[in-house]
């Protein structure tokens, strides 16, 4: 249980930084429009539902959470097809922010930038936390992942991905 509150914990640490400088330090005071507020660009673009966000959009908070929860777990967990997955899903993301005219390709670049950096840290300091708590981890089968985490659960999580995949693509095509 010690080790779920951890990891937990960890994700919402993620989130905090991710989104807290995104949105609360950067945006302010850099002040770039997004494109569908941009005076220059918005009367160009075809905006879905009149969605245009905040005035601000530099850089992608989008991005950078959904990377840096990527990176955290990727590292976590360290399965080449889990890891495939959360960098694909964390890029549909970032491909979506671009094509609702919400971010510029150079926000999206410093958000991804700023989540992959800010996964990597908190992942050190789950490892330090980690190993206070458990001195002496070592897995050596081969139900487990290098950092103990059965197989079949992480098939499970990349079954749960794909079928929400298929259900959005599904629900997008029926009218």
């Amino acid at each position: 249980m010690r080790q779920i509150m951890l990891v937990v914990g960890c994700v919402i640490l993620c989130i905090i930084i991710s989104d807290g400088v995104a949105d609360f330090i950067v945006k302010p005071l850099v002040g770039r429009f997004r494109p569908s507020n941009d005076p220059y660009v918005k009367y160009t673009l075809d905006i879905v539902k009149d969605l245009r966000g905040t005035q601000y959009g530099f850089f992608s908070a989008h991005a950078s959470n959904t990377f840096c929860i990527a990176m955290f777990f990727s590292l976590l967990v360290r399965k080449r097809s889990f890891v495939i997955a959360m960098c694909t899903w964390s890029l549909v993301n970032c491909w979506t922010r671009m094509y609702l005219g919400l971010h510029y390709p150079g926000d999206i670049l410093f958000g991804l930038l700023w989540g992959g950096l800010t996964g990597a840290f908190v992942y050190y300091v789950y490892i330090k936390s980690y190993l206070r708590m458990y001195p002496n981890f070592n897995y050596i089968s081969s139900q487990y992942t290098s950092t103990g985490y059965t197989r079949i659960d992480m098939d499970v999580v990349l079954l749960v991905m794909v079928l929400t995949l298929l259900f959005a693509i599904i629900k997008a095509l029926i009218p």
